[in-house]
Protein backbone atom coordinates (compact mmCIF):
# COMPACT_ATOMS: atom_id res chain seq x y z
CA UNK A 1 0.00 0.00 0.00
CA UNK A 2 2.50 2.36 0.80
CA UNK A 3 4.12 1.49 -2.71
CA UNK A 4 1.40 2.33 -4.31
CA UNK A 5 0.73 5.72 -2.58
CA UNK A 6 4.52 6.60 -3.39
CA UNK A 7 4.34 5.85 -7.11
CA UNK A 8 0.88 7.89 -7.24
CA UNK A 9 2.71 10.51 -6.24
CA UNK A 10 5.25 10.27 -8.69
CA UNK A 11 3.09 10.47 -11.12
CA UNK A 12 1.11 13.20 -10.11
CA UNK A 13 4.72 15.41 -9.70
CA UNK A 14 5.53 14.20 -13.58
CA UNK A 15 1.82 15.10 -14.70
CA UNK A 16 2.19 18.50 -13.31
CA UNK A 17 5.55 18.93 -14.41
CA UNK A 18 5.23 17.73 -17.95
CA UNK A 19 1.52 19.61 -18.35
CA UNK A 20 1.08 22.41 -16.18
CA UNK A 21 1.64 26.57 -16.04
CA UNK A 22 4.66 28.25 -15.63
CA UNK A 23 3.36 31.79 -14.16
CA UNK A 24 5.59 34.63 -13.44
CA UNK A 25 4.38 36.88 -11.38
CA UNK A 26 5.24 40.66 -10.46
CA UNK A 27 4.19 42.03 -7.88
CA UNK A 28 4.61 46.12 -6.67
CA UNK A 29 3.66 48.13 -3.67
CA UNK A 30 5.00 51.24 -4.56
CA UNK A 31 7.30 51.66 -0.91
CA UNK A 32 10.24 50.56 -2.45
CA UNK A 33 11.17 54.63 -3.53
CA UNK A 34 10.80 57.85 -1.91
CA UNK A 35 8.50 60.49 -3.84
CA UNK A 36 10.92 63.02 -3.52
CA UNK A 37 13.58 61.27 -5.49
CA UNK A 38 11.05 60.85 -8.77
CA UNK A 39 10.77 64.29 -11.05
CA UNK A 40 7.56 65.69 -9.51
CA UNK A 41 6.30 62.83 -7.84
CA UNK A 42 4.61 61.85 -11.48
CA UNK A 43 5.31 58.29 -12.39
CA UNK A 44 6.51 57.24 -15.82
CA UNK A 45 9.99 54.55 -16.68
CA UNK A 46 10.83 54.02 -12.84
CA UNK A 47 9.23 50.87 -12.62
CA UNK A 48 9.94 49.71 -16.47
CA UNK A 49 12.58 47.03 -15.22
CA UNK A 50 9.35 45.42 -13.28
CA UNK A 51 7.59 45.39 -16.78
CA UNK A 52 5.19 48.59 -16.43
CA UNK A 53 4.88 51.89 -17.71
CA UNK A 54 2.85 54.67 -16.01
CA UNK A 55 1.62 57.49 -18.44
CA UNK A 56 -0.23 61.04 -17.19
CA UNK A 57 -0.77 62.67 -13.82
CA UNK A 58 0.52 59.36 -11.96
CA UNK A 59 1.46 60.97 -8.56
CA UNK A 60 3.87 59.03 -6.39
CA UNK A 61 2.65 59.75 -3.17
CA UNK A 62 2.89 58.96 1.12
CA UNK A 63 0.45 57.88 3.37
CA UNK A 64 -1.28 55.40 1.64
CA UNK A 65 -5.09 54.45 2.50
CA UNK A 66 -4.00 50.72 1.45
CA UNK A 67 -0.46 49.83 2.39
CA UNK A 68 1.50 52.52 3.84
CA UNK A 69 3.77 53.67 3.17
CA UNK A 70 3.22 55.16 -0.71
CA UNK A 71 0.77 54.77 -3.67
CA UNK A 72 -0.32 56.21 -7.16
CA UNK A 73 -2.78 58.77 -7.52
CA UNK A 74 -3.97 61.61 -9.94
CA UNK A 75 -7.02 62.84 -11.63
CA UNK A 76 -6.71 60.59 -14.69
CA UNK A 77 -3.70 58.24 -15.73
CA UNK A 78 -2.70 55.59 -17.36
CA UNK A 79 -0.16 52.20 -17.30
CA UNK A 80 0.72 49.51 -19.70
CA UNK A 81 2.86 46.57 -19.58
CA UNK A 82 5.82 45.32 -21.13
CA UNK A 83 5.73 41.77 -23.21
CA UNK A 84 8.43 39.35 -22.27
CA UNK A 85 11.72 40.08 -23.16
CA UNK A 86 12.33 36.27 -24.12
CA UNK A 87 8.10 36.17 -26.14
CA UNK A 88 7.56 38.85 -28.63
CA UNK A 89 4.06 40.27 -27.84
CA UNK A 90 3.16 38.12 -24.85
CA UNK A 91 1.72 39.91 -22.22
CA UNK A 92 0.40 39.11 -18.00
CA UNK A 93 -2.94 37.82 -18.69
CA UNK A 94 -4.26 38.47 -15.04
CA UNK A 95 -3.77 41.75 -13.29
CA UNK A 96 -5.32 42.89 -9.80
CA UNK A 97 -4.77 46.04 -7.44
CA UNK A 98 -7.04 48.22 -5.06
CA UNK A 99 -8.34 51.11 -5.99
CA UNK A 100 -10.59 54.10 -4.42
CA UNK A 101 -10.86 57.95 -4.97
CA UNK A 102 -10.23 60.50 -1.89
CA UNK A 103 -13.78 61.84 -2.54
CA UNK A 104 -15.39 58.71 -2.39
CA UNK A 105 -16.12 59.23 -6.57
CA UNK A 106 -16.87 56.15 -8.58
CA UNK A 107 -13.55 55.47 -10.81
CA UNK A 108 -14.17 54.33 -13.97
CA UNK A 109 -11.15 51.66 -14.81
CA UNK A 110 -10.90 50.03 -18.82
CA UNK A 111 -8.13 47.45 -19.41
CA UNK A 112 -7.39 46.27 -23.17
CA UNK A 113 -5.38 43.85 -24.38
CA UNK A 114 -3.17 43.93 -27.53
CA UNK A 115 -5.87 42.10 -29.80
CA UNK A 116 -8.38 45.47 -28.98
CA UNK A 117 -10.52 43.46 -26.39
CA UNK A 118 -11.57 45.78 -24.20
CA UNK A 119 -13.56 45.57 -20.73
CA UNK A 120 -14.65 48.02 -18.41
CA UNK A 121 -15.02 48.10 -13.91
CA UNK A 122 -16.84 51.36 -12.31
CA UNK A 123 -16.26 51.07 -8.47
CA UNK A 124 -18.80 51.72 -5.99
CA UNK A 125 -18.94 55.65 -5.22
CA UNK A 126 -20.93 58.98 -6.05
CA UNK A 127 -21.62 60.95 -8.98
CA UNK A 128 -21.17 64.67 -8.03
CA UNK A 129 -24.06 66.59 -9.46
CA UNK A 130 -26.22 63.48 -10.15
CA UNK A 131 -29.06 62.05 -8.85
CA UNK A 132 -29.15 59.54 -5.55
CA UNK A 133 -30.14 56.65 -8.32
CA UNK A 134 -26.73 57.06 -10.20
CA UNK A 135 -24.13 56.77 -6.75
CA UNK A 136 -23.84 53.63 -4.63
CA UNK A 137 -22.11 53.09 -0.92
CA UNK A 138 -19.02 54.18 -1.62
CA UNK A 139 -16.29 50.84 -0.49
CA UNK A 140 -12.76 52.20 -0.04
CA UNK A 141 -9.82 49.81 -0.91
CA UNK A 142 -11.59 48.16 -3.77
CA UNK A 143 -10.00 45.13 -5.31
CA UNK A 144 -10.32 44.92 -9.06
CA UNK A 145 -9.31 42.06 -11.30
CA UNK A 146 -8.95 42.05 -15.02
CA UNK A 147 -8.38 38.44 -16.52
CA UNK A 148 -7.91 38.28 -20.24
CA UNK A 149 -6.96 35.12 -21.95
CA UNK A 150 -5.19 36.92 -25.24
CA UNK A 151 -2.87 38.85 -22.28
CA UNK A 152 -3.65 42.62 -21.25
CA UNK A 153 -1.62 45.46 -22.29
CA UNK A 154 -3.06 48.64 -20.48
CA UNK A 155 -5.20 49.96 -17.98
CA UNK A 156 -6.73 53.78 -17.55
CA UNK A 157 -8.16 54.92 -14.69
CA UNK A 158 -10.74 58.21 -14.49
CA UNK A 159 -13.54 59.77 -12.67
CA UNK A 160 -15.02 62.58 -11.69
CA UNK A 161 -12.01 63.41 -8.81
CA UNK A 162 -8.75 61.20 -8.37
CA UNK A 163 -8.38 57.66 -8.24
CA UNK A 164 -5.75 56.00 -6.59
CA UNK A 165 -4.09 52.22 -6.89
CA UNK A 166 -2.10 50.27 -4.50
CA UNK A 167 -0.37 46.82 -4.63
CA UNK A 168 -0.63 46.24 -8.01
CA UNK A 169 0.01 42.73 -9.33
CA UNK A 170 0.07 40.87 -12.84
CA UNK A 171 0.79 38.11 -13.72
CA UNK A 172 2.41 35.78 -17.08
CA UNK A 173 1.22 32.63 -17.50
CA UNK A 174 2.49 30.29 -20.33
CA UNK A 175 1.79 26.68 -20.98
CA UNK A 176 4.32 24.43 -21.12
CA UNK A 177 5.27 21.97 -23.93
CA UNK A 178 7.03 19.24 -22.90
CA UNK A 179 9.59 17.74 -25.06
CA UNK A 180 9.66 14.15 -26.93
CA UNK A 181 12.64 12.87 -24.34
CA UNK A 182 11.01 14.32 -20.97
CA UNK A 183 8.07 11.95 -22.38
CA UNK A 184 10.12 9.04 -23.06
CA UNK A 185 11.41 9.45 -19.78
CA UNK A 186 7.72 9.79 -18.60
CA UNK A 187 6.23 6.52 -20.36
CA UNK A 188 9.41 4.81 -18.65
CA UNK A 189 8.74 5.74 -14.78
CA UNK A 190 5.02 4.72 -15.86
CA UNK A 191 5.83 1.33 -16.92
CA UNK A 192 8.64 1.11 -13.74
CA UNK A 193 5.62 1.83 -11.53
CA UNK A 194 3.68 -0.62 -13.52
CA UNK A 195 6.01 -3.59 -13.27
CA UNK A 196 6.95 -2.72 -9.53
CA UNK A 197 2.53 -2.59 -9.17
CA UNK A 198 2.10 -6.47 -10.92
CA UNK A 199 5.45 -8.11 -10.14
CA UNK A 200 6.57 -8.92 -13.28
CA UNK A 201 9.78 -11.37 -11.92
CA UNK A 202 7.31 -13.55 -10.55
CA UNK A 203 5.62 -13.77 -13.62
CA UNK A 204 9.12 -15.09 -15.33
CA UNK A 205 9.85 -17.10 -12.70
CA UNK A 206 7.05 -19.23 -13.26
Amino acid sequence: MRITNYCLRVVCFFIICLFGNVANAVMIDFDDRDPASVPDSILTNEYESEGVLFHGNAYLISQSPKSAPNYVVGPGFSFSFLSLPYVSGFFPKLVTFYTGSSTESKVFITATGPDGHVEQIITEGEIHGMGDDTSTPYIPNQFITFEFASGISSIELSGQSDAYIDDLSFYYVMETVPEPSIIILFLLSMACIAGRRFNFGQVFQK
